[in-house]
């Protein structure tokens, strides 16, 4: 794993999905950081995105956060790394809430020892049992990595120092992505496409298209030196109301919608209904109720820095409309 010696190495957790194929893709041959080389590690490197991705240009390695033998090879020699955690991909394997805490833990453990690495940008979470004041204490997808971060700012000081944390908005790209959770529903043949929800459709709920994570991640190793420590929030969207997405989304594509506050009991019915586990039920039940009764107060607490703020030069986040402008539909179309 050897490279020149005025170039610096940026390897990259999670390379072939949504964050990490941004981070890549971003930095990849960019002309203005020719000096950065990224290392993209995957459990799998045979799999065909990781062949894909290769294919390119782009060295890929394997590393699999469960298995810290595997760890410390991956990350020989590298100066910055972007760490993500998959929540949900370790759930559904292992059915623990704490596989994914572990995994970050075995993360900073190896680059505690690594004395190569300058920088981590660690994609994690807030913790909303925190956030509510104990209100909510059941969203284990966010809590499993702010025990990650609690973790590092106890055990490993030094490491914390030259790590800055990244939290990241609910997906655009969720509609299209896991439509029978986030995405509007037709009602009938010719009928309006409904969203139902918890809430008004006045609220705020921070967005982002998650392909906007490169750009950010640069950013951020732009202004390591003032991030070391800090947090940094990635959200494109956070003064349209869900409302006025479901409205945009629908005139944009010629779709009639409507909207359809519900109760808190009928959407725990709802998720209930789609037969996932209990654990999750409770997780994106509180979710919802978290974003609606401390509305913009998870993503812009105190001391947060905002990505766009941070932006190279010449870059901006992307709104909601953008992101419909430029997504392919037809799936969610035809399955109404």
């Amino acid at each position: 794993m050897s490279t020149e010696p005025d170039k610096r190495i940026i390897a990259v957790f999670g390379a072939t999905g949504y964050q990490g194929g941004s981070v890549v893709k971003h930095f990849h041959n960019n002309p203005a950081t020719p000096n950065l080389v990224m290392r993209a590690l995957t459990r799998d490197p045979t799999s065909a995105k990781a062949v894909a991705l290769s294919n390119t240009g782009v060295a890929v390695a394997q590393a699999n956060l469960s298995d810290p033998s595997t760890l410390k090879t991956a990350l020989e020699g590298v100066h910055g790394v972007y760490l993500l955690t998959d929540f949900f991909a370790t759930f559904f394997t292992t059915l623990s809430a704490e596989a994914e805490t572990q995994q970050g833990i075995n993360a900073f453990n190896v680059i505690a020892s690594i004395p190569t690495i300058e920088h981590v940008i660690w994609s994690s979470a807030p913790s909303i049992t925190h956030v509510s004041g104990g209100k909510y204490t059941n969203v284990v997808h966010m809590e499993s990595k702010a025990k990650v971060t609690q973790y590092v700012k106890e055990k490993l000081p030094e490491v914390w120092k030259k790590t800055t944390e990244l939290y990241i908005g609910a997906y655009y790209q969720l509609w299209v992505q896991f439509p029978q959770f986030f995405a509007p529903k037709k009602v009938e043949d010719g009928g309006a496409w409904v969203m139902s929800a918890p809430c008004g459709e006045g609220l705020i709920l921070p967005g982002v298209d998650v392909r906007d994570t490169g750009a950010t991640v640069h950013g951020i190793f732009l202004k390591r030196t003032e991030l070391g420590g800090k947090t940094v929030s990635l959200v494109g969207d956070d003064t349209t109301g869900t409302g006025d997405r479901l409205k945009t989304w629908g005139k944009l594509l010629g779709q009639k919608t409507a909207w359809n506050k519900i109760s808190d009991e009928v959407l725990v019915g709802n998720l209930s209904a789609l037969g996932i586990p209990e654990m999750l039920v409770t997780d994106m039940a509180d979710t919802n109720f978290a974003f609606r009764d401390f509305e913009g107060k998870i993503l812009h607490g105190e001391g947060i820095v905002q990505a766009k703020d941070i932006l190279p030069d010449g870059k901006k986040l992307t709104t909601w409309e953008e992101y419909v402008k430029t997504e392919n539909w037809d799936s969610l179309i035809q399955s109404g």
